[in-house]
């Protein structure tokens, strides 16, 4: 069996990395925080699918304790990436994978450009999570994982084994994998949702059920949507007017939800806008696209994340 190392064991890392962990595979979670208690009680995901709890698990507290893995999940906020980064050669095996479940655009290209690391996956994850407490997870639905293959210079890496092989592990701890051809047209998809409902949640102080109920929001919901779209097109990928219908009805089907960000705001951590709005509102000017309600939404965001802070 593969090992994996995780770092970021939040809702998201921590979720996923129990999930592998369960299905036997040697998972490292790196707990900089509650690292003795999680060794102690162990794991618990509380989930809408069943709960389960892993015991016994292998908790390191500094990055520097990790062994090296044939696969790395990289599970921080982004504005965390600055002090992973120095780490992650030497926790990666040679020809080993660094899967980037994070939010955002841009970040593949910093960590390949730093690292010269070859094989990262591009993990979009459709889930609703939140961690409850030290090493217990509250899984609220969905749960699924987009994963495509980074290539440079925007490319498409198309499916191909290194992408496989990795999805299989995660298809054998039960979460089900959608595979992309194309790692930038699958970020600017996640981005369909997370423009809207991450940055909304927290200057209109709603969670989704709210910004979907009323319809003011719910115009701005779609504007935001159908912007990223334009984005998308302007560096040569089509989204679908159906996806943005999917993702809307998705949402509406979910229990009352608030997004990572509100919940990173509320609890004055620091918010990730440089690669949610300010890196995708570049990369689409840099192609002659401007996206001034997503530039608008970002301002506001890095505004009252400085005064929250």
């Amino acid at each position: 069996m593969k090992k994996y190392a995780v770092i970021g064991s939040g809702a998201v890392g921590g979720y996923y990395g129990a999930r592998l962990a369960k299905a036997g595979y040697e998972v490292h979670f790196l707990f900089r925080h509650d690292a003795e208690h999680v060794r102690k009680n162990g794991i618990s995901v509380i989930s809408f699918e069943g709960d389960f709890r892993i015991d016994n698990p292998i908790i390191h507290e500094r990055i520097e304790d990790i062994p090296p893995c044939d696969s790395v999940i990289l599970a921080t906020k982004t504005s965390s990436n600055s002090s992973v980064i120095p780490h992650l050669n030497r926790l990666i095996d040679k020809e080993g994978t660094l899967i980037i479940l994070q939010n955002g655009f841009g970040e593949e290209d910093r960590i390949h450009s730093a690292t010269g690391i070859e094989r990262i996956i591009s993990g979009l994850c459709f889930i609703g999570a939140a961690r409850k407490g030290a090493g217990v997870i509250e899984h609220q639905a969905s749960g699924g994982i987009s994963m495509a293959l980074y290539k440079c210079e925007n490319q498409a890496a198309g499916i191909v084994p290194e992408l496989t092989d990795v999805a299989n592990d995660f298809t054998a701890a039960g979460v089900q994998i959608t595979l992309e051809p194309d790692w930038v047209l699958a970020r600017w998809k996640k981005l369909v949702w997370n423009i809207p409902f991450n940055g909304l949640s927290v200057v209109m102080n709603a969670d989704t059920h709210q910004l979907l109920s009323h319809p003011s929001s719910r115009r701005l919901v779609r504007t935001l949507m159908n912007e990223v779209a334009n984005g998308a097109t302007s560096l040569g990928r089509h989204i679908e007017e159906s996806f943005i219908e999917r993702m809307i009805t998705y949402t509406e089907n979910m229990p009352p939800y608030l997004p990572s960000m509100r919940l990173d705001y509320d609890a004055g951590r620091p918010l990730e806008v440089d690669t949610m709005y300010f890196n995708p509102v570049t990369s689409a000017a840099e192609a002659g696209c401007d996206l001034p309600s997503i530039r608008f939404l970002g301002e506001q965001l890095s505004y009252l994340t400085r005064e929250n802070q």
